[in-house]
């Protein structure tokens, strides 16, 4: 050889340059050298050498066609070896075999000259393929390297496409030899995307693959490395088709493989692959025990400590993902708790710029919105889509990745929105939840392994948004898409028991919408056949229980069969049996449920047992609201108690059990506000029972923040650090399920859901020198309004009122400068007052309430707390007027009337201790500095009634918030606000503005909900004194009036014992006037708050009225602005 070398390199050196005669020496010398590599040398001197030459040779004419194939083909192949370089020599135990194999595997396709040798091996073979004849056997022998060369994405994206189209044509022509390699090859590309693939294309595909295991040489770790990359291959296909042949096997396979590696170096990589592909096989369909050895293989593999942090974080990923589904199937609050533990940690230790993060956080983000369905909580379902938003925006922003993994983010968004939209009844939300469910699902194939879930959450936002619009189109277009759902072969366990409740809940829509009595049929023995499926989990069987109640009632209604209606009743009780624990999220419906079946049959019995049931539900709807952290959250758990509480109140009343009736309405009420107040005894609980850790956790529990940047600052950088916000930030890790549970049969527990009996509301009211406390419930359904009447004896009693309804009229707010309110956008005046509705107040239920309580309208006003419910509570009752002759008497002439959100929170305040006169007066002045009116009032507070007090003019939120009673000890004796203030649609967006804080940065309002969040680290027992909101709107509440929610009323919660604020936005001079009468009766007559109040009132209306001479330091004011309604009827009073 090394003399044909030396005579091709003479004749090479011998010929001129650039001639024919160059070009054909430089092709023989060429061939001799690559004869040479492939036989002896394996040089790369020699490979090195003969690709230029080879590449010369073609630099013109000289060649024979022949030759010219045959030089492309070379140089082509030998600049391939360059890339990933093949064993040339006798590979008879596979070892040279396996390491151009992992050579392969870990290339960098980003080294610059493997780019340019790959650019160009692939430009040579490109010309062989487009110009040597079909037969050519070396283009038939170099169609294959051609194919390889486009798997690999050295130019960018890998061309699958054109991979399968050159390997198809090397099938059709080559030689026999040839084909089981190409199959091979085509095999591995279709299972690198097998979108589209059909469970029998998979199949064939998995069997063209172990077919590679007979192209190998015989060595056994080379069969077992090989076989587990079939493994993961397989697992692919069976997971992207749902064959679940193919689930089955890959795992099989990876055993096989493991078993032959015995203390092989790669045999923890196996040990990952086998794991994962046996947690695919496991959610495709569940096998006894599987679970359990699954998380020993994933405690073996976090506990190796020679990995890096990324594989370690990616190892936690494994473990987190197999606790979650053990948590899934047995409803195991500590393996979902341990999962998101585990997948925060790897969401710690993966690098930021992993292409896995998105999805470890996806699935975090699925997690926490699954525990919301099954657990109720919704700083759950808020951390949820916080976290799909977040993997969503690292996704779109750093990673090219294929499309069906983005479709798996974007389709759990598009759950947890529909979710949310649902229960808040949002119909912008229902719109974009459909349109997003709309393009996920059109963008995926019908095998899609989440394609059934996503079908199923279409078909429902169709279907709702059908129903709140009365549109049937919607109607019967979510019903195809549920019957579509029904018909998919789910891979995930979870997804087929939903697809074949979708198919029974279909039958029960098309029932109703298309009147076919038939149809009650179907959904019966689909659910049927459910019910007796011992695998269902507990969430899976109450829906299948409450699915056949109403199933067997539709099909009374539709056929009228007298057995079904006992059979749905059954069901309802079944359902109710079957609820797990306390605080269960489906508990307040599925009793609800109940209790109305209850009512409907009629019975005495039946009647009886509506009443106790409908007061359970309603306690199972304290302890949703109990569950949450976030007081916004709260509201959103307590949007239907105040209906139900209605509903019931009017059964009791019918059924003349006033007791059942005080309990019904107060259980519907102020829920928020009694858990913000409970919040502060559970520690206490937990220490008794020595559970101090869980008191501990319960302590640092806090709300859920948002964890995205500002719009303005996603860029680049921005995302490249969310991973690690994350961090920064306490996820919510079910403490309060947890707590409620240990806690549950606790006396001291049960009482935290219960309401105060007529005997303790009475020693409230004596303590506070109120007379009564009175529920003013509007009438509905045809049935007057009511008075429900706890004196301070402790005596209920009630009477009709005929004309007290939700909605008397037009009660708008009075006409204001409203120079003391935070106006949003676009917000038109309110219309005049009427003073009708001030006359309707007198008739409806002021008169009716005093003749009750046998209180004489022209003597000693005595002291009325009220409850007013619904819409009610948003009149100011003290401005009721009756006729008298030359005028009218508007009610607070005639007595005192205070308010309170419920009867446990006046209980609850009435036993507070009050604040010692010497803990100070704070005076909260123009901290915008826009007010005079507002800064006047405060420096003459200061100056004319308390000069000892601490002014701030310039209080920032956090400023406040330590002054207000918390961990850190008791509040003030008196705490005074001037300032603006704004009653929005949502807690957040109901606040006082104050002043930003002294380095600018941070906001200046202090929001309803901060300071509900304030009032848990309240120690028990802590005084507290008064608060004085003299801003616009501070004693209403714009949305959930029953809930009571309003400034006000949070600051009570927070640990004050009285409260003042206004009803409507207020004026700013006049404000300061009746502030000014207010802290003159207050501090230097010695009068309890609300007499104070409700004495400076009077002083208002009254046209003789004598002005105390701290008054001269404000502005003048004409008398009959004084005398407005609009100025001092707006303000309040809640407290002792």
């Amino acid at each position: 050889m090394d003399e044909q070398t030396a005579n091709a390199e003479t004749g090479y050196l011998a010929a001129p340059a650039g001639s024919d005669a160059r070009r054909r020496a430089a092709f023989r010398l060429g061939s001799v050298l690559l004869l040479r590599y492939a036989t002896e040398s394996a040089a790369p001197e020699d490979r090195d050498r003969a690709i230029p030459l080879f590449e010369e040779s073609l630099a013109g004419p000289g060649l024979t066609p022949e030759e010219t194939h045959i030089a492309w083909g070379c140089a082509g192949l030998l600049l391939m070896q360059r890339v990933f370089p093949a064993p040339l020599t006798q590979d008879s135990d596979g070892t040279a075999f396996m390491a151009y194999i992992m050579a392969m595997m870990t290339m960098d396709q980003t080294d610059p000259r493997k780019r340019a040798d790959a650019a160009r091996a692939e430009a040579h073979l490109r010309k062989l393929a487009d110009h040597a004849p079909a037969d050519s056997p070396v283009r038939q022998q170099m169609l294959p390297a051609l194919a390889v060369l486009k798997m690999f994405a050295f130019d960018g994206q890998p061309d699958l496409l054109a991979a399968m189209a050159i390997l198809n044509e090397a099938a059709a022509t080559g030689p026999v030899d040839q084909q089981a390699v190409v199959a091979t090859i085509r095999a591995a590309i279709r299972a690198e995307d097998p979108t589209g693939m059909t469970p029998e294309q998979a199949n064939e595909t998995a069997h063209e693959l172990e077919g590679l295991l007979e192209l190998v040489p015989p060595n056994p770790v080379l069969r077992a490395r090989l076989r587990a990359e079939i493994a993961v291959a397989v697992g692919k296909l069976g997971q992207a088709t749902g064959a679940p042949e193919l689930l089955a096997a890959a795992p099989e396979l990876a055993g096989r493989s493991l078993e032959a590696l015995g203390e092989d170096e790669t045999r923890q990589e196996i040990l990952r692959q086998f794991a994962g592909l046996l947690l695919s096989a496991e959610a495709a369909q569940a096998a006894d025990g599987q679970l359990d050895l699954l998380i020993g293989l994933a405690d073996q593999i976090v506990a190796e400590d020679s990995v890096s942090p990324a594989q370690a974080g990616k190892d936690r990923y494994l473990r987190g993902m197999i606790l979650m589904l053990r948590g899934q199937r047995d409803a195991s609050s500590a393996d979902l708790t341990a999962a998101a533990e585990e997948l925060h940690r790897a969401v710690r230790e993966i690098p930021a710029d992993d292409p896995i993060v998105p999805f470890v956080v996806a699935t975090l983000g699925a997690l926490y919105n699954d525990r919301a369905l099954s657990r109720g909580v919704l700083d759950d379902a808020e951390a949820g889509q916080e976290l799909l938003r977040a993997a969503q925006l690292i996704y779109d922003s750093s990673l090219p990745g294929g499309a069906a993994d983005g479709h798996i983010i974007a389709g759990l968004q598009s759950i947890t929105r529909l979710k949310d939209s649902v229960q808040s009844r949002d119909q912008a939300g229902l719109h974009q939840a459909v349109t997003s469910l709309r393009s996920v699902t059109n963008s995926l194939s019908p095998e899609f392994p989440l394609r059934a879930r996503l079908d199923a959450a279409l078909g429902v936002a169709l279907m709702t948004l059908g129903t709140s619009n009365s549109d049937p189109t919607l109607l019967n277009e979510g019903l195809a898409v549920m019957r579509r759902a029904g018909r998919r072969s789910p891979t995930v366990t979870v997804d087929m028991t939903l697809t074949r409740v979708a198919q029974a809940a279909a039958d029960l829509v098309e029932g109703l919408l298309n009147h076919d009595p038939d149809a009650p049929d179907r959904a019966i023995e689909r659910l049927s056949l459910l019910e007796a499926d011992g695998s269902l989990t507990e969430e899976e069987r109450l829906t299948v229980l409450s699915l056949l109640a109403q199933a067997y009632q539709a099909r009374h209604t539709a056929q009228g069969m007298p057995a079904d209606k006992d059979t749905a009743l059954a069901y309802r009780e079944k359902a109710s049996a079957a609820l797990p624990r306390a605080g269960h999220p489906q508990a307040a419906h599925i009793i609800g449920g109940l209790a109305e079946a209850h009512r409907q049959g009629g019975t005495d019995s039946g009647r009886a047992r509506s009443l106790s049931l409908g007061l359970d539900s309603l306690r199972a709807r304290g302890l949703d609201v109990l569950l949450q952290s976030n007081p916004s959250h709260g509201l959103a758990a307590a949007r239907d108690a105040a209906a139900d509480a209605a509903r019931l109140a009017r059964w009791c009343w019918a059924d003349g059990d006033l007791t059942a009736m005080y309990e019904a309405v107060e259980l519907g009420r102020g829920l928020v506000l009694h858990a913000s107040t409970t919040a502060t005894q559970i520690p206490g609980l937990l220490r008794d029972r020595g559970l101090a850790d869980l008191a501990l956790e319960w302590e640092r529990a806090g709300a859920v923040g948002s964890i995205l940047p500002p719009a303005a600052t996603r860029d680049a950088s921005a995302v490249a650090d969310l991973a690690g916000a994350l961090l920064d930030r306490g996820l919510p890790l079910n403490v309060r399920s947890r707590i409620l549970e240990a806690l549950s049969e606790t006396t001291a527990a049960r009482q935290l859901g219960e309401v105060p009996g007529p005997a303790a509301v009475g020693a409230a009211l004596t303590s506070i020198g109120a007379a009564a406390l009175a529920y003013l419930l509007a009438g509905d359904e045809g049935q007057p309004g009511v008075i429900l009447v706890v004196t301070a004896d402790g005596e209920m009693r009630a009477r009709p009122a005929p004309g007290l309804q939700a909605t008397p009229g037009h009660w708008g707010n009075p006409p204001s400068s409203a120079s003391r309110d935070v106006l949003p956008v676009g917000h038109r005046p309110s219309e005049p007052w009427q003073d009708d509705v001030c006359d309707w107040a007198w008739t409806a239920a002021l008169g009716p309430l005093l003749e009750e309580l046998g209180l004489v309208p022209d003597g000693v006003p005595a002291r009325v707390v009220l409850v007013p419910t619904g819409t009610l509570g948003v009149f100011p009752w003290h401005a009721a007027r009756r006729p008298v002759a030359g005028g009218h008497r508007y009610a607070i002439e005639s007595v005192q009337l205070t308010y309170a959100a419920s009867a446990r929170q006046l209980v609850e305040v009435a036993g507070r201790p009050t604040a010692a006169p010497d803990d100070g007066v704070i005076l909260v002045g123009d901290p915008t500095r826009d007010l005079p009116g507002a800064r006047a009032e405060a420096e003459l507070l200061q100056a004319a009634f308390y000069p000892e007090a601490l002014l701030l003019n310039d209080a920032s939120p956090e400023d406040v918030l330590r002054h207000l009673p918390g961990p850190a000890g008791e509040g003030p004796a008196l705490l005074h606000f001037a300032c603006h203030a704004r009653a929005g649609e949502s807690l957040p967006e109901s606040y006082l503005r104050l002043a930003k804080p002294a380095d600018l940065t941070g906001r200046c309002e202090l929001p309803l909900d901060r300071i509900l969040r304030h009032a848990a680290g309240r120690a028990p027992g802590t005084a507290g004194g008064l608060v004085v909101l003299a801003a616009c709107a501070s004693d209403v509440s714009t949305t959930g009036h029953d809930e009571s929610i309003t400034l006000a009323t949070a600051f009570l919660a927070a640990g004050f014992t009285g409260a003042a604020g206004s009803r409507w936005p207020v004026d700013d001079v006049p404000t300061a006037y009746l502030m000014a009468v207010f802290h003159h009766y207050l501090r230097e007559r010695g009068l309890a708050p609300a007499e104070a109040l409700h004495r400076a009132q009077r002083w208002m209306l009254d046209p003789h009225r004598e002005e105390p001479a701290a008054l001269q330091a404000l502005p003048p004011v004409a008398s009959a602005d004084l005398a407005s309604v609009r100025v001092w009827a707006a303000f309040s009073y809640h407290g002792r």
